[in-house]
């Protein structure tokens, strides 16, 4: 529960410089904008053939200029069909339609699993409402339960994940498909 608390008290510190920032300035620069992306997210996790996952996720796009470059924070919490909750969340920089992205996670136990920490590094292609994303956590920490038998721990894991959302401007006006490099009338600016 703190690391939740934690994952959106990161997101709400990254949010508001920006925001901020794009309030105070005169007019923001051509084509600088802010974004919000509210998804809906599946995932697999392949590491013994059935801990499938779905949840939301909430990313916050900034644009500095016209250019399609962009960096924002993002969240991400699913629930796995074996029993556990994720919680995800890290800085995510792109280019157009391709995104890389660093974070933390934090699975709870289950079951067959005992409950960990980790670091993330991922990357994400996005075309329109659906985004094509592959995670690799590497564990920082895990915990075993306080009483009963030791679980196994997951190790090193590799997600795949697909996401259907959608692009809300909250400052300035973006394409929603973060392209404003070529004109096949999306309207640009």
């Amino acid at each position: 529960m703190r690391f939740t608390i934690l994952l959106a008290g990161l997101l709400f510190a990254f949010a508001a410089p920006a925001a901020a920032q794009d309030a105070q300035a005169e007019p923001a620069g051509p084509g600088a904008g802010l974004q919000l992306r509210p998804s809906v997210v599946k995932s697999f996790t392949p590491h013994d053939g059935r801990v499938f996952g779905i949840g939301l996720g909430l990313e916050l796009r900034h644009f500095p200029n016209r250019s399609n470059w962009r960096w924002g924070p993002w969240a991400e919490t699913r629930y796995e069909l074996e029993g556990a909750w994720r919680v995800n969340g890290g800085l995510r920089v792109g280019y157009g339609m391709v995104a890389l992205e660093v974070g933390a996670q934090h699975r709870t136990a289950s079951d067959d699993y005992a409950r960990t920490t980790g670091f993330t590094v991922g990357t994400q292609v996005t075309l329109g409402p659906l985004a094509l994303g592959y995670r690799l956590t590497l564990p920082v920490r895990d915990v075993q339960p306080d009483q009963g038998p030791a679980l196994a721990v997951r190790g090193v894991e590799h997600t795949i994940l697909l996401s259907t959302g959608w692009s809300f401007d909250l400052i300035g006006r973006r394409s929603r498909m973060s392209c404003g490099a070529h004109g096949h009338g999306h309207g640009h600016r």
